[in-house]
């Protein structure tokens, strides 16, 4: 492992430490707990490994390894801590436990620890083993991160329960006034039948903030079961990717962690890793912007002390120790090395990439990194800005380490062939990406644009907003022949989240039309998600896959049931029946016939 580490760059140690290191305790971690102290000392020789170290003594970290897990956007590298992944590797057995409990795994389990109750509920016993003394430690984080999503509200409780998103039950403060909702279900809280909450029963019992946000979820009509989710993906499924994420950040919240600031912002940072440039350079950029690249100025603040380099001076022929290798002068710091130093200076003007810049003036390198990326990110540019960077660390280096300094014509001659190199190297990958981008827009146009087919009724459905207040839908049908046969609106109240809006308008379009007797329909929406996840039949929404559910439990009553994606300009009645009934319907009232308040 020595001898390898000493010829592998850090973008293959990389790969090496995740693909390899990382998975090797990958099934005893999916069944055991592991020893705090085992777990740390795996990280110590993963930290090791990726810094360097020598039979003699460890080279300098210069990150701790808690750092460089954070993740890329947030300034480290993404590896895991092997005590939080091992955490979220186990949160996933408890998972499989409450979701499918007819496993053999979740029957012995179930029989022999938590008979009567659901896990979140099971406590550890009085004779338990390891592992199921390691699932419950997964099952902590489980409670961290589950919620419910409400159906009937009959097995949820008001307060206690994870119900509301965005709020922890013990965030959520009651009225003085409120009645005791102790051991209350949040059942109460509904109008039976109607799929909306009671409004005059949350005032009385919340301050707004709670009622807006409780307001925000969508009810089904129909009564279904309560279902826990997963609260940190789209589809409500537990992952052990998102999982671990939470893990790690509550970590980061205990007593002892010393967290660093993150030298970018995450959208900056995600621009930088997806430079077209290879991999090793995106290890070269993320020290600089870090500034622990070994400079001189950086190793004296690791170190504290200076380090001599020794280089012959080529006029007096004499051994000379420096502090700043390349151009002679006192301390190596970033801003000289790569901006104001003589060598530096003259490659720029050679190369012709930042010409007009006084790099005297640049005092923080990586604020002049980020001027020169907004300014233009095309590739050619991208590339021969790292290049030359790649370039002046070189020869840097090879004076620090070979005592050699080239001539700057020999030195923009190897920018010059590295960067013709580094470009057919790139640009091919990058066009091959955009086409494959490009054919993706397209085929995903192509198969929610139909055209309008002939069937008995079409209906348009939309959904309008008014910030902070409330939600609205409406539907225009169609006969055959286009003629209009009916325009319905309806109104949300504290509904404002533009895909429930429009979701929620689709299910009350369907249920409308049943009840109307139309059997023979076909339905429109400029809403591309929503129809994309109703054509899917996929109910694994973290938001409305209650009401995705309650969807496909109607639309099989239909004898003829078609959903499709049209442009806005083909669906403008239908939006304007929604925008009249923000205006015209006041939240409280559920739905109106606007055939009589509506101007075709």
């Amino acid at each position: 492992m020595l001898r390898k580490q000493k010829q592998l760059s850090w973008a293959a140690k990389e790969v090496l430490l995740k693909a390899v290191a990382a998975a090797l305790p990958i099934y005893v971690m999916s069944c055991f707990l592991l020893p705090v102290t085992l777990c740390r000392k795996l990280d110590k020789h993963m930290a090791r490994f990726w810094w360097g170290y020598s039979t003699e003594k460890d080279k300098a970290h210069w990150v701790s390894w808690r750092n460089l897990c954070r993740s890329k956007f947030d300034g480290g590298l993404r590896f895991r801590r092997f005590e939080n992944f091992n955490q979220a590797l186990l949160a996933k057995v408890a998972w499989r436990i409450g979701q499918e409990p007819g496993t053999l795994l979740a029957r012995v389990m179930k029989g022999k620890y938590f008979a009567n109750l659901a896990i979140l509920q099971a406590s550890q016993g009085s004779r338990p083993s390891w592992g199921w003394t390691s699932i419950l430690h997964g099952r902590d984080l489980l409670k961290q991160g589950v919620i419910w999503q409400i159906g009937d509200g009959a097995t949820v409780q008001v307060l206690g329960d994870n119900w509301v998103p965005g709020w922890r039950p013990e965030e959520i403060v009651c009225r003085a006034s409120a009645p005791n909702l102790n051991a209350v279900a949040v059942q109460a809280l509904m109008i039976p039948g109607t799929g909306r909450w009671c409004l005059e029963c949350l005032q009385q019992c919340f301050y707004e903030d709670v009622v807006a946000r409780i307001c925000s979820i969508p009810l089904p009509v129909q009564p279904v079961r309560d279902k826990l989710v997963w609260s940190r993906e789209n589809d409500g499924v537990y992952s052990v990717r998102s999982g671990y994420h939470l893990a790690f950040t509550l970590s980061r919240r205990l007593p002892g962690w010393k967290d660093e600031v993150s030298f970018f912002d995450s959208g900056f940072s995600k621009k930088v890793w997806d430079f077209p440039i290879q991999p090793k350079l995106k290890f070269f950029v993320w020290p600089m912007l870090r500034r622990i690249l070994p400079t001189m100025e950086a190793i004296v603040e690791k170190e504290g002390k200076v380090p001599a380099v020794i280089v012959e001076s080529a006029e007096e022929g004499e051994l000379v120790k420096l502090q700043r290798p390349v151009c002679w002068a006192p301390m190596e710091t970033l801003e000289h090395m790569f901006l104001s130093c003589i060598v530096a200076r003259a490659l720029w003007e050679r190369s012709g990439i930042v010409g007009g810049v006084s790099f005297s003036h640049a005092s923080n390198f990586a604020l002049f990194f980020r001027w020169f990326v907004e300014q233009d990110s095309s590739i050619e540019r991208i590339v021969r800005f790292v290049a030359m960077l790649w370039r002046i660390w070189k020869s840097r280096n090879w004076v620090v380490f070979d005592h050699v300094q080239y001539a700057i014509p020999r030195l923009v001659q190897q920018y010059e062939s590295q960067v013709k190199e580094w470009l057919s190297i790139v640009q091919p990958v990058q066009v091959q990406r955009d086409l494959s981008r490009l054919g993706g827009e397209m085929g995903g146009g192509s198969r929610c644009s139909q055209g309008l087919g002939v069937v008995a009724y079409s209906c348009f459905v939309d959904g309008a907003v008014a910030p902070g207040s409330h939600g609205a839908g409406g539907l225009v049908v169609r006969d055959a022949m286009g003629s209009v046969c009916f325009v319905q609106g309806f109104s949300y109240a504290g509904l404002v989240d533009p895909f429930l809006v429009e979701l929620v308008a689709f299910r009350d379009a369907i249920r409308w039309c049943f009840l109307k007797g139309l059997t023979e329909v076909k339905f429109y929406g400029d809403a591309k998600v929503v129809i994309e996840k109703i054509q899917r039949a996929d109910t694994r929404d973290l938001r409305g896959g209650r009401i995705l559910e309650e969807i496909g439990g109607i639309r099989w009553r239909f004898q003829s049931f078609e959903i499709d994606f049209v442009g806005r300009s083909n669906n403008r009645v239908a939006h304007e029946v929604a925008r009249k009934t923000l205006s015209l319907l006041p939240a409280s009232v559920e739905s109106f016939d606007f055939e009589r308040w509506f101007s075709l």
